[in-house]
């Protein structure tokens, strides 16, 4: 019944009601939780609250009832992740979507993106170096940190260093 009222609430575009009756039954532990938890999501999105939304959609991604659902929940916890600037967790949610996803080449950018403002060399070398295939964007962003790494290591008057990193950089 909370779910059918929310349900309608929602069809009707009173997200902050169907937020109330959505709630009431998330924790379910079966399909009705699985799509309370994915409305109730979009609810927060569309009442302003990315917080909320991720904690939902990640609820989402734990469920198995309906694949598909869980799959693109999976994608907009971990992208809702990165945007709220959780790093590693959003790394690790990112490299967690499947190759065989529609959401992996999406997830790759994303990915990337994480990367790029990421003031953790090492770390993102240790990430990059785990991927499989990098795009291109990945490949563009690799080689830009490898040049920094060895830019820094060169201010650092670090040659070794600065010589291995520039010369990674250039299978890129």
């Amino acid at each position: 019944e909370f779910y059918v009222v929310g349900y309608t609430y929602y069809k009707n575009e009173n997200y902050s009601q169907a937020i109330s009756y959505f709630d009431a039954i998330n924790l379910e532990n079966n399909q009705f939780g699985q799509l309370s938890n994915y409305y109730l999501a979009d609810c927060y999105l569309r009442t302003n609250d990315p917080a909320s939304a991720r904690i939902a959609f990640k609820n989402v991604s734990q469920m198995s009832y309906i694949p598909l659902m869980q799959e693109e929940a999976a994608f907009n916890y971990a992208k809702l992740t990165a945007e709220t600037g959780i790093e590693r967790e959003a790394i690790q949610a990112l490299e967690n979507i499947k190759e065989a996803s529609p959401f992996y080449e999406s997830s790759r950018d994303i990915l990337a993106d994480v990367l790029e403002r990421s003031g953790d060399l090492n770390f993102v070398f240790s990430v990059f170096e785990r991927q499989k295939n990098l795009n291109v964007k990945m490949k563009i962003i690799y080689q830009s940190k490898l040049v920094e790494a060895g830019h820094k290591s060169y201010l650092e008057k670090n040659w070794k260093s600065a010589v291995n990193y520039y010369d990674r950089s250039l299978r890129y």
